[in-house]
């Protein structure tokens, strides 16, 4: 069997994002039920602090992205399988990685940034220098949109039904 992927999905060079941005792209992930999603616990501090969760001092890194067309063994709608770096709370040794399944329309979106190479200022100042509340909620308002755009056009099919 051969599977043909649509030329829609968008390259992206670098992308980096903060952890609002990729717990959201997981809850999309849950509500699509894509194969692949991300423990709850790396989002928010459990209780006994046993499990360290994602770092939000730093921002997390797209390492790889494919495109996808299946979900539970079964072939459905394009979407995008991710790859993400980030630093984990008390652990500022070494990254670690996870996999979330993401919707098309949300890949395109995602943030490119800068790539950062032979800077003399410390790493974490160009971080810093991005307005990551500005980049998260310019986020949130398009996959807001796209969403809205979405639900119109069902509306108008089962209308049209």
């Amino acid at each position: 069997m051969t599977i043909q992927y649509e030329a829609t999905s968008t390259i992206k060079t670098h992308v980096a994002i903060t952890k609002p941005i990729l717990k959201y792209l997981n809850e999309l992930s849950i509500k699509n039920e894509y194969n692949r999603q991300i423990a709850e616990w790396l989002f928010e501090p459990t209780p006994l602090g046993e499990l360290a969760c994602i770092d939000d001092r730093f921002p997390i890194f797209l390492k790889m992205a494919i495109p996808h067309k299946h979900k539970q063994g079964v072939e459905c709608e394009e979407h995008v399988r991710t790859i993400w770096e980030f630093v984990l709370q008390d652990d500022t040794k070494g990254t670690h990685s996870v996999v979330v399944d993401i919707p098309l329309d949300a890949y395109s979106m995602l943030p490119d940034v800068p790539l950062v190479t032979n800077i003399q200022e410390e790493p974490m100042e160009v971080w810093n220098d991005i307005n990551v509340e500005k980049l998260t909620t310019k986020f949130f308002k398009d996959i807001d949109s796209m969403l809205a755009q979405e639900v119109q056009t069902q509306d108008l099919n089962k209308e049209e039904e």
